[in-house]
């Protein structure tokens, strides 16, 4: 039996208004009804009801009569594309990938610049082309295949670097050919897309296995290449049934597919993030967004619009939301990195100062020693060698450890002591050497890089060598000191590094002297952009031989032409912000999901009487 009276709830929900929106047509007088008592409840008619139900009715006719016939606009898929082109563009200005490593990309930078301020036009021209009804005919067809190719020139120019990003532009240009001649729903392409993508990280692994650094499954998980290539093989074979399931429609298999992509999005943008590659993170986090987006894209009407400029005010919503988030995270990206190099710039400031004590310590205890001991005399007689070994032991002992051993030579380059005792040392003739040439020429001190000796047995040296000289200022032989590294290194031990921080001292050819942190016989990573002038403090960003984005600061220590570098992978120095990384992209994908909600919500009081 129909009723003769409605409640404010009911009329809501058979007009799909809330109730706020009910009560506010009430109290202007756009809704008839009876008020009971002054408690705000109201008692709306039936006839009253029928009304409303026939003018929105009408509404919703007229729209859709001033549409094309089947419009569905805008596409999900152009909108992941479009936010995926626009993403990718503008994170190469924000932080190009080539921008922090020494590799050829950094010279074409110009052309990679050009077809990224592309893809951010074809991005915006390929929503605007939703917006104005323009998805068919021959122009988005060219359209389409446009921006196909600038993908494939952007794959090939990192193909040409054997880079592993390669694979999300060259499946990206795929999908926009695939479009530009098969006409079909967009989670078909999508679907198309995501099996393109998998296939061609699975042929990246077996061309450029060395390329994918941080990105590589065997930095987390213990795992051989064949074990590998079945888990690849097993994976692509479940994620094309899947997507086969998903596009005939089965529910499970739409959430199955498009969680499991989100997912590993999630993660993929995350390791991204946190080793400072933009691009590819934005590419994850785009990726991840709207394959959460797409299995709930039929409850969002807002893609199937009713009134354009409510679109283009959704669109520039989103859009604004994207752009200002971006940057706001390049600033607080920017903030911690300026805070970590400067603290890093302090480390090796004190760790210079440190350096160039220690070695002035050592130059100035051989002074000393000359100064006061009987070295010239013992060099101008007969040599005794128990009177000599008495000095270089009082010698040894003054220097506190700083030396491991002390020797001298006649003026012919000839040792003559050493202490303690090494026989294997006895009677070498060193004249050949620039620590016994330059303070026999120069009459000066001298100190050595690191130094291999000739005579078997005896380790990689630091020396510091002087002239002895008698009254006459007669060259009479060298006093030569080895530093012992390890209280070199005890000493720089109070810099106070973080746990994955080294430090290394590296000598005037840019020869280890001490490394703290990289293991093996590794070339310096930044030895261009090492200082060695005194009192200079470098700062640099690069990426080492496995792909890790490292911070580094370098400072000369005093005159020697020695430099003391840190170095740490910016995803340790910066932990508490990649730990942000998992934030950052789930704020990206409920931002943007919440602000399609906050628009179809305006659109839906827009639409009421």
């Amino acid at each position: 039996m129909p009723k003769s009276i409605y409640t404010v709830k009911e009329v809501a929900g058979l007009l799909g208004f809330s109730t706020n929106t009910v009560y506010k047509y009430l109290e202007e007088g756009s809704i008839k009804s009876v008020r009971l008592g002054s408690e705000g409840r109201f008692r709306i008619p039936a006839s009253e009801v029928e009304r409303l139900l026939q003018e929105k009715g009408r509404k919703r006719v007229g729209i859709a009569k001033s549409l094309p016939a089947n419009s569905n606009f805008p596409s999900i898929f152009d909108w992941f594309v479009g936010f995926m082109s626009i993403g990718i563009g503008f994170s190469q200005f924000i932080k190009p990938m080539y921008a922090t490593t020494l590799n050829a990309m950094a010279g074409i930078a110009p052309i990679i610049n050009i077809i990224c301020i592309l893809l951010i036009i074809g991005g915006i021209l390929l929503l605007g082309f939703d917006m104005f009804d323009m998805r068919k005919g021959e122009r988005r067809m060219f359209f389409n295949a446009s921006m196909g190719l600038l993908y494939l020139v952007l794959a090939g120019i990192f193909a040409s670097q054997a880079s592993v990003v390669a694979t999300g532009y060259l499946a990206l240009s795929l999908v926009f050919i695939f479009a530009a001649f098969k006409k079909e729903d967009g989670y078909l392409h999508y679907l198309v897309f995501i099996n393109i993508l998998c296939i061609l990280i699975g042929l990246a692994t077996a061309v450029w296995p060395d390329s994918f650094g941080v990105f590589a499954l065997s930095k987390y998980v213990s795992i051989s290449k064949n074990v590998y290539s079945l888990f690849w093989i097993l994976f692509f074979y479940f994620l094309l049934f899947s997507s086969y399931k998903a596009y005939r429609g089965n529910r499970i298999f739409i959430w199955v597919t498009n969680l499991t992509v989100g997912l590993l999005s999630c993660f993929y943008a995350i390791v991204a993030f946190a080793n400072g590659y933009w691009g590819s993170s934005v590419f994850g986090v785009v990726l991840g967004t709207f394959s959460f987006i797409f299995p709930i894209r039929e409850d969002f009407h807002f893609f199937e619009t009713k009134n354009r400029k409510e679109t283009i005010i959704g669109f520039f919503w989103l859009l604004g939301a994207f752009i200002a988030g971006s940057m706001i995270l390049r600033m607080a990206h920017n903030s911690f990195q300026n805070s970590i190099l400067t603290r890093m710039g302090r480390e090796v400031e004190t760790a210079s100062a440190i350096t160039g004590n220690f070695v002035d310590n050592g130059v100035s205890i051989l002074e000393t020693s000359l100064a006061i001991g009987n070295y010239k005399n013992l060099l101008q007689s007969e040599i005794n060698k128990e009177n000599l070994d008495k000095e270089l032991k009082e010698t040894f002992l003054l220097s506190d450890g700083a030396f491991r051993r002390v020797v001298v030579t006649n003026s012919d380059g000839e040792i003559v002591d050493t202490y303690p005792y090494y026989s294997q040392s006895q009677n070498v003739n060193i004249s050949d050497r620039d620590y016994f040439t330059v303070p026999a020429d120069k009459r000066t001190s001298f100190v050595t890089g690191i130094v291999v000796p000739k005579t078997p047995g005896i380790g990689p040296s630091i020396l510091i060598s002087l002239p002895i000289l008698n009254d006459d200022d007669k060259f009479l032989g060298i006093i030569l000191a080895d530093i012992n590294i390890l209280e070199l290194q005890k000493h720089l031990g109070e810099v106070g590094l973080d746990k994955k921080e080294s430090l290394s001292v590296v000598d005037s050819q840019g020869n280890y002297i001490l490394n703290t942190g990289i293991k093996g016989n590794k070339q310096i990573i930044y030895a261009e952009d090492l200082d060695t002038t005194p009192g200079n403090t470098k700062l640099a960003i690069g990426y080492n031989d496995d792909g890790v984005l490292e911070f580094a600061a370098s400072r000369g220590v005093g005159e020697y032409g020695w430099t003391v570098l840190t170095n740490e992978p910016q995803s340790a120095a910066m932990r508490t912000y990649a730990m942000m990384g998992l934030g950052i992209f789930l704020f990206f994908i409920l931002f943007t999901i919440g602000s399609m909600v906050f628009v179809i919500f305006l659109k839906k009081d827009a639409d009421q009487i």
